[in-house]
């Protein structure tokens, strides 16, 4: 299982600075092995993400909106990173958040959009902060279990954003420095 994205000091990685057109920056601390294995990929509509230098297999779209969604692939298929961003599109987040914050659901149902639940328990989520929830669940017939990271904002309209990260066991430890950097850019 990966450790929980958050640093060891209990305080989340996130300072770092825009880039520009020379230069991208990130005061994020990668241990030297991992960063001779990960790179960092930026997508349109989505950001910035951590995932392992092999991995070239990325679909990704954007809508007229701004929402975006992508799928990264393992050479091999068996691994996965998934994302989305719902842009301001309040009727495409609200539907997804209530499934990672459940307070938000008779809101999203309210304006007609929708709602997930999880009525057998099958998502562990942990909360460090109010718009952040660290979350984990099994798949079954798979052997590893998926990690992520979903946070919505509601100060300029609504946004949703999430990852979603399955590894094989002998890569789950890339789970932790992907989901810190990921929280601390989005």
């Amino acid at each position: 299982t990966a450790l929980s994205p958050v640093d060891d000091e209990g305080v989340l990685l996130k300072d770092f600075e825009k880039c520009n057109a020379n230069s991208c920056h990130y005061n994020f601390k990668l241990d030297a092995t991992d960063a001779k294995s990960l790179k960092i990929l930026a997508l349109p509509s989505l950001g910035a993400i951590l995932v392992p230098r092999t991995w070239t297999d990325v679909q990704a779209n954007t809508g007229a909106n701004g929402s975006g969604s992508a799928i990264l692939m393992s050479p091999d298929g068996h691994e996965a990173i998934t994302l989305y961003n719902s842009a301001l599109c309040a009727g495409c987040g609200m539907p997804n958040v209530s499934l990672y914050f459940p307070q938000l659901l008779q809101r999203s149902l309210n304006y007609d959009y929708g709602g997930m639940k999880d009525p057998q328990k099958k998502l562990a989520l942990v909360y460090p902060s109010k718009n952040v929830a660290f979350f984990s669940y099994q798949i079954p017939q798979r052997p590893s279990k998926t990690h992520g990271v979903a946070k919505y904002n509601q100060e300029d309209g609504f946004n949703f954003q999430d990852i979603h990260i399955n590894l094989n066991e002998k890569n789950q430890h890339f789970a932790r420095p992907m989901l810190n950097f990921y929280n601390s850019t989005h």
